[in-house]
């Protein structure tokens, strides 16, 4: 599939037609679980093979991550992971690497990384504990930053975005290589958030192992990976006494079947159950055995206490550069984003005026919008209007779809990523034209031009908003109105991006018929101002015409934040 962006054409591999035909492959998930509850979760746990992502180089790559529900204020969650491979040669150097949009901050003494992020009203902190390779045997190397947001084989490849994209990606990362070479390596990784600002103490995170396994306690937690990539069904653990009266535990990489966990006088029967490979049970402090037993014995029956989590739906939602409040949960359906009006729409300065079963007034600025459950249309200051999404009824509650208020809204570039489960769109905030008669301004009929940037498109030429711009890129980029009559111009009024600091070059031609122009003025903008300038015209029109050679500090972006005709 293939997606335009103005001038920019991005190719987009169909994934799924890619494994069908065999041009793809996937990694081959060993085992996965998510308990004991499985609505709220103290473990999300996934195994994989792989290798297939690498060269031949790499014969066996197993990776196992498990998410941590801490259910503390002070330490929320906490992510483990472990990574076990087998290279052909020695010499082979393994790198696990940690991308970050931020600087990270590195520890080599204690193997612990630390990324903070406080612009744009964030608050948050992550730390990594490398616990293999242990410290002393471990090389940590920082690469990022201004030119080396990419940097590869002793150069920095950029991803090429136009303007109006924008892309998350991390512009640094850690490098951690074990010093010693090996044929077989082994990585465990264990991090958890924090607040930036907080003064709790540092998070301890202990590496725990035995004679075929490996694992992390971090709190009342405690988990553990088999130590050879090989599924086991028998081990022997020892809980670590971390000032926890009772202690979760995850045993991973067990083959299928039930389980005597004993000891501390206690024995409980459990299940690895068919493609999950994992148990999990609570016991105090100590030391226990886990063996594999008959099938026929019955699990020991767990009485799961009430667990409850703020649910803030299928997706998340930012406006701008910041992550939204979900006072209540947002919805997909049929892959369509819904949100609740009545806490999205009112966070964004729309008021209910009234409110039924099935139906909500909203009023904002001077508009109203009447919007009715199942409703294919809805009227707008009075006016029906087609929806692309119906709204719908949720648990009581209506739901709609963003995209279709923009206006509205005051909101703009609404998209969804349906990989990641994020809604997003930006604001308008208006800087309306004053000092123009507006009587005198011709409203066109239709805008076109040769190029634009996405989405910064040919209908910011003309929204009446000093904030927002119209770009295109190039010596010979233009934009026409069709003013869908002849009129007697008198002058344009264009408002430059960059007014003050550039000089832009344009002509500005017209036309009657659409087929023969008249030039009517060729030079450039004045270089002082982001503000409108008056560029005269006294000709008849109906097609007026501006092209753009860019500016005189280099730059070929053509933006243009308004562009208005006037008639005499």
């Amino acid at each position: 599939k293939a997606r335009s962006f103005g001038s920019y054409n991005e190719t987009l591999v169909d994934v799924q037609e890619a494994i069908d035909t065999g041009e793809a492959i996937t990694a081959k998930t060993k085992a996965q679980y998510a308990g004991p509850n499985k609505q709220v979760p103290e473990f999300s746990y996934i195994s994989g093979e792989i290798s297939s992502a690498y060269t031949d180089k790499v014969q066996e790559y197993e990776r196992s991550a498990v998410f941590i529900n801490l259910e503390n204020e002070d330490y929320p969650a906490a992510f483990i992971v472990y990574d076990n491979l087998k290279t052909k040669d020695a010499s082979f150097k393994k790198k696990w690497q940690l991308h970050t949009e931020l600087e990270p901050e590195v520890d080599i003494d204690t193997n612990t990384t630390t990324v903070v992020r406080t612009e744009n009203g964030y608050n948050g902190k992550l730390i990594n504990k490398t616990l293999i390779p242990a410290p002393g045997k471990t090389e940590i190397v920082k690469i990022g930053g201004e030119g080396k947001e990419y940097w590869a084989g002793g150069q920095n490849w950029p991803i090429n975005l136009p303007r109006g994209i924008e892309t998350d990606s991390g512009a640094w990362r850690i490098e951690i290589s074990p010093k010693a070479a090996s044929q077989e390596d082994r990585f465990l990784n264990a991090m958890y958030v924090t607040d930036a600002d907080s003064d709790a103490p540092e998070l301890p995170m202990y590496r725990e192992y035995g004679t075929n396994y490996t694992g992390v306690t971090v709190m009342d937690k405690f988990v553990t990976f088999s130590s050879d990539r090989n599924n086991i069904n028998k081990l022997d653990i020892n809980v670590r006494n971390n000032g926890y009266d009772e202690v979760s535990c995850l045993i991973t990489d067990l083959e299928e079947g039930k389980y005597m966990v004993s000891g501390g006088g206690k024995e409980i029967i459990v299940e690895s159950k068919v493609g999950e490979h994992a148990i999990s049970f609570k016991v105090a402090p100590g030391s226990y055995s886990i063996t594999q037993v008959n099938s026929s014995m019955e699990v020991t029956p767990v009485i799961e206490e009430f667990r409850d989590s703020e649910d803030f739906g299928d997706f998340q939602i930012r406006k701008g550069d910041n992550l939204m409040y979900l006072p209540k949960p947002t919805k997909e359906i049929d892959g369509v984003p819904y949100v609740a009006i009545d806490g999205i729409f009112t966070q964004l300065d729309a008021k209910i005026a009234e409110k039924t079963e099935n139906s909500v007034t909203l009023v904002s600025d001077n508009q109203t919008l009447v919007l009715t459950a199942d409703s294919p249309t809805y009227t707008l200051n009075g006016e029906t209007l087609t929806l692309t999404h119906p709204a719908k009824l949720v648990g009581g509650e209506l739901y709609a779809y963003v995209g279709d208020f923009e206006s509205f809204l005051s909101i703009k570039n609404t998209s969804y990523d349906n990989f990641i489960k994020l809604l997003t769109f930006k604001t308008i905030s208006k800087k309306p034209i004053t000092g123009v008669d507006m009587t005198k301004v011709i409203a066109p009929l239709e805008v076109t031009s040769s190029i634009h940037d996405g989405s910064n498109s040919n209908e910011l030429a003309y929204d009446r908003d000093l904030e927002t711009y119209f770009c295109s890129t190039g010596t010979e980029a233009w934009i026409e109105y069709d003013l869908g009559e002849v009129y007697d111009v008198s002058k344009l009024m264009i408002a430059f991006y960059q007014g003050h600091t550039r000089k832009t070059f344009i002509d500005i031609l017209v036309s009657e018929d659409g087929v023969n122009y008249k030039q009517v003025f060729t030079g450039t903008s004045n270089g002082k101002t982001d503000g409108l300038q008056n560029f005269k015209v006294n000709e008849k029109a109906r097609y007026v015409k501006l092209q753009s050679h860019g500016n005189d500090n280099g730059s070929m972006y053509n933006s243009i934040f308004e562009i208005l005709v006037l008639k005499d």
